[in-house]
């Protein structure tokens, strides 16, 4: 269904409030358009009209910019909103602020154009965001927020978008997804939402089942994007460059190998032609951990140490990629260097609940793997109750299987078929989690 926009006053009856607010006479009126008060009284009465020439002089006095006044001004300005919104979103800074200069005098008529006005606000609510001034944008949605029930399906598809953003820079995921499933059900309410605003809200729906680890869904919306809209002519940007890379990390989190692989070599590509270090050391650890899913210990060895010499030593990917280095190293048999490992990670300055658990995490695995049966209780209570729980928690529950499969090694190797059972149950709870919670 199309959102009707409402005209609740004609363009005499604005000028004639806009006059009063200024406190200028009918007489006064009349000389800025070359006429009389006689005349200015028969327009604002109804009994006549201003041509579209007395409105552009009367729009400049104003100061009203491009504010439309006609029914046929009305598209062009939300394209112009449109547009404001995709430099944002593209980070062309300059650009979003002149599109925010030359649309702020609407603001001006928020009397007769509210929503016109709330979707101003809406944007700047978006810049915001994107600007990091996420407590001034928390205040603005506040304001919005009281109005919610009366705004048009246009701005609260908006809205909800940017409510969802919040919510997510909060890590309050489930909440955040509720609000872009509100967005979602309005995509196609308005004429003058875009693909552009559909493919960021696909983006963001995707990214929060992403950090649900509910990778099936994530594939879902990223493949309702139109890709050849994203990166027309084949050219690369970051935008596609992201997401190839959220593309790759799903398909490798749901184990489908070949697809991650081809992408994120793809994904070097054009991280390496964008000169984009950020991705580059993204792609490498993402290299890493496809390898350590299939078992490639080796290969994944070697991807996690192109990681290790890309990255800032002060990272949580810097603490994860030492983690899973000494893992492939352990597998691989080559205990002492996993030891060397282990002493870096461990001499990390950057002290934090990751670096802590990861520390923890690989010195009791490295007792079960030198003790194999012959150790203290302590080893399976710190990982189940500190370092499974962690993993779970920070969307990491495949490491957490990999500490449920230790354990049940162990307990199968002291014939404690009891509490082998209860393990393999919790390992099958979290891949039905994971690959087995439906489509939504």
């Amino acid at each position: 269904m199309m959102c009707e926009r409402r005209l609740p006053l004609t363009a005499e009856k604005r000028f004639r409030k806009l006059r009063e607010a200024d406190k200028m006479s009918q007489t006064e009126m009349g000389v800025i358009i070359f006429t009389n008060a006689s005349m200015v009284s028969k327009a604002e009465t109804g009994e006549n009209k201003y041509t579209k020439e007395q409105v552009a002089i009367l729009k400049k006095h104003f100061k009203l910019g491009d504010a439309p006044f006609f029914e046929d001004e009305y598209n062009a300005y939300h394209q112009r909103f449109a547009l404001w919104r995709e430099a944002t979103r593209e980070g062309r800074t300059h650009e979003a602020n002149e599109w925010k200069k030359k649309l702020a005098p609407i603001l001006k008529l928020e009397f007769c154009e509210p929503e016109l006005c709330t979707l101003y606000r809406l944007n700047e609510i978006l810049q915001m965001q994107c600007e990091n001034n996420n407590e001034r944008a928390r205040s603005y949605l506040s304001s919005i927020q009281d109005i919610l029930d009366s705004l048009n399906d246009e701005n609260k598809f908006h809205y909800n978008c940017r409510m969802g953003y919040l919510l997510t820079n909060r890590n309050e995921t489930e909440l955040s997804l509720k609000s872009y499933q509100a967005a979602f059900d309005l995509k196609y309410s308005s004429e003058y939402i875009t693909d552009n605003d559909r493919d960021t809200l696909y983006v963001a729906i995707s990214n929060r089942y992403t950090d649900l680890e509910r990778s099936n869904l994530a594939l879902l919306f990223l493949n309702k994007l139109d890709i050849a809209r994203i990166s027309p002519e084949k050219r690369v940007t970051i935008s596609h460059l992201s997401i190839n890379l959220s593309f790759a990390f799903n398909y490798a989190r749901s184990f489908v190998f070949g697809e991650a692989e081809r992408l994120l070599k793809i994904c070097y590509i054009q991280a390496t032609s964008l000169g984009a270090k950020l991705y580059i050391e993204l792609v490498m650890f993402n290299f890493g951990l496809l390898y350590r899913y299939q078992k490639h210990w080796k290969i994944a060895n070697e991807y996690f140490d192109k990681t290790l010499a890309l990255i800032d030593n002060k990272s949580d990917l810097y603490a994860w990629a030492l983690y899973l280095k000494a893992i492939c190293l352990i597998e691989l048999n080559e205990t002492e260097k996993a030891k060397d490992v282990y002493n870096t990670l461990k001499s990390l300055q950057n002290k934090n609940e990751t670096q802590e658990v990861l520390v923890g995490t690989l010195k009791n695995i490295m007792m079960m793997e030198k003790y194999s049966t012959k150790f203290d209780s302590s080893i399976i209570d710190y990982l189940e109750n500190v370092s499974i729980p962690y993993f779970i928690d920070s969307a990491n529950s495949l490491e957490a299987v990999n500490c449920y499969k230790l354990i049940e090694k162990y307990y199968d190797s002291t014939q404690k078929q009891t509490k082998r059972i209860a393990v393999s149950v919790k390992i099958r709870e979290i891949y039905e989690r994971l690959f087995f919670n439906g489509d939504e």
